[in-house]
């Protein structure tokens, strides 16, 4: 095989680096957690664990405010320019942490100082911290929205580990806690990103004008994704703030273990959406509507047993899989995780119709079916747990993922018989 052929050939494996740069990704961020569990306790752990949910409440608001708009705009751009469009998106990702920072400080100013006072550590650490991550993952979704994959993949692999290298030394030093290890979250996550701009600086373009307009368009397509985000972030993460404020540190770090090895078909989700997203959106805009809703549907096929073969593997064997990987203190946790393991089916194929639905633009049915979700969590959830505790918040966390996904089908089902019509009328 020539040079040239075997160029080509890496070009066409593109979707495998996606997914092997998501597992280094989500896979650093799962042996941090390992870490934490095996070198603090359970209470310590299940701290670490609500900070973590607080990162993700941010990148998502990053994903679905900037990255998910540029994403759009870039494949559907008229006379903008690509530099001022990667300009505009560093703008924009550094103004949104700030504003995430902002309302950490807040968090952190009204919690008691009696009987919080780790958890205070931890939103004071995060303020500070959030916008290094943002320099990293603004730097991820520039590179999958153009399809420079490698790139993604090499700078993903190096800020991996630095943060592993770092956690290391806080522990080498006995200097390893919760705060610190988003200490070392953030330093990896801007040395990584901050080398990443600063070799493709040239592909910037700065101009005052330019990013006012970026950031009007992308509230005009976000607004609704920011809107669904606090209602999906609200239905999934509240439970284990709930189970922290009724039964302490220790029940809500046994359901952060079940909730994060459940979790781990993320990086499979997150690798698919970031090689996928841009892939759906430019089928409608150069084939067609019916051309991408089959591509959709033959996918959403394809994940049904996969998402089936999952979700049994955690039933039959998910309790002794929490105990192997985080000790002997998180065991007899088999029937949460394998209750909270339902969730994986609807999650799976929530996917690739989550992506039809901003590719027709439609970003509005995000907030539809994600409050679904919320009432889901606020009416049924809430109170399993208040009642049964950590068995009701596994019950109440699967019961909120599938009333969501079911609403999905709902309200994108509407607007592919609306968008039918108006181009049968068209016609």
């Amino acid at each position: 095989m020539s040079l040239i052929q075997r160029i080509e050939a890496l070009k066409r494996k593109k979707g495998l680096f996606a997914l092997a740069d998501q597992m280094i990704h989500s896979g650093t961020t799962f042996l941090t957690g390992i870490l934490v569990g095996r070198l603090l306790s359970v209470g310590e752990f299940g701290e670490f664990s609500l900070g973590l949910t607080l990162v993700v409440f941010s990148m998502v608001l990053q994903d679905n405010c900037l990255a998910t708009p540029y994403t759009y705009r870039f494949h559907n751009k008229d006379n903008e320019s690509e530099e001022g469009l990667r300009a505009g998106a560093l703008i924009q990702s550094l103004m949104l942490s700030l504003m995430c920072s902002g309302l950490l400080f807040i968090a952190y100013a009204i919690l008691p100082q009696s009987d919080y006072a780790d958890l205070k550590v931890i939103l004071f650490t995060l303020a500070f911290a959030v916008p290094f991550l943002f320099v990293r993952e603004t730097s991820r979704r520039i590179y999958f929205t153009e399809f420079r994959v490698m790139e993604a993949l090499i700078m993903d692999a190096v800020i991996s580990a630095l943060q592993i290298l770092l956690i290391i030394a806080f522990w080498h030093f006995n200097a390893i806690s919760a705060a610190n290890v988003f200490i070392a979250m953030a330093a990896a996550s801007f040395m990584g990103g901050l080398g990443a701009f600063l070799i493709h600086r040239k592909d910037f373009e700065f101009a005052l004008s330019d990013i006012k307009k970026d950031t009007l368009e992308n509230i005009r397509f976000g607004k609704w994704l920011m809107a669904g985000s606090f209602c999906h972030l609200g239905s999934l993460y509240l439970f284990p703030w709930i189970i922290y404020s009724i039964t302490g540190e220790a029940k809500a770090g046994a359901f952060a273990a079940c909730y994060t090895l459940v979790n781990l078909i993320n990086p499979f989700i997150l690798g698919f959406n970031n090689y996928f997203r841009p892939h759906v959106m430019q089928a409608y805009s150069r084939e067609g509507l019916e051309a991408m809703h089959t591509l959709i549907m033959r996918v959403t096929l394809y994940f049904i047993p996969v998402a089936l073969v999952i979700s049994g593997f955690l039933a039959l064997f998910g309790g002794g899989l929490v105990e192997f990987v985080y000790g002997d203190e998180f065991a007899g946790l088999g029937p949460i995780i394998a209750i909270v393991g339902i969730s994986t089916v609807p999650v799976i194929l929530n996917a690739p119709i989550q992506l039809a639905t901003l590719a027709i633009n439609r970003p509005q049915i995000n907030p539809k079916f994600h409050s679904a979700a919320f009432v889901s969590t606020l009416f049924i959830g809430v109170p399993l747990v208040i009642h049964f505790e950590i068995i009701g918040a596994a019950i109440g966390y699967s019961t909120s993922v599938t009333v969501g996904f079911l609403a999905l089908i709902y309200f994108y089902k509407k607007e592919l018989a609306k968008l039918r019509l108006q181009l049968k009328d068209t016609q």
